[in-house]
């Protein structure tokens, strides 16, 4: 499972979280990539979302977006807000493909 995540201590008792992830899919004629993708403070699952691509015999696009998503935390206390995500069936999420700056990902939070 992927993830990437920040580690901080809050000032405020809400932290806005935006994260975007962006790339492409490789599925063939029968198969269909879906992606999984969950936020997690602290360990634990605050949200989850879902991407479905395919099936088609080419490669396709996803992005998947959470803007400003609040979240409880406690100031002053270091919190971990993180992002997985996995790939299930038989096709392929590509992601952060150190050759292409099309596929990428963002966290960002706001205190």
């Amino acid at each position: 499972m992927n993830g990437l995540s920040i580690t901080f201590s809050p000032q405020n008792s809400t932290v806005y979280v935006t994260y975007k992830v962006f790339g492409g899919s490789n599925t063939s004629n029968i198969n269909v990539a879906e992606g999984y993708f969950r936020l997690l403070k602290d360990g634990v699952p605050v949200l989850n979302s879902y991407v479905k691509t395919g099936p088609l015999p080419l490669d396709i696009d996803f992005h998947v977006t959470l803007p400003s998503f609040p979240v409880s935390v406690t100031p002053g206390t270091q919190t971990t807000i993180k992002v997985q995500w996995w790939r299930n069936n038989s096709g392929t999420i590509i992601n952060n493909a150190s050759s292409d700056t099309y596929h990428n990902r963002y966290l960002t939070i706001i205190d």
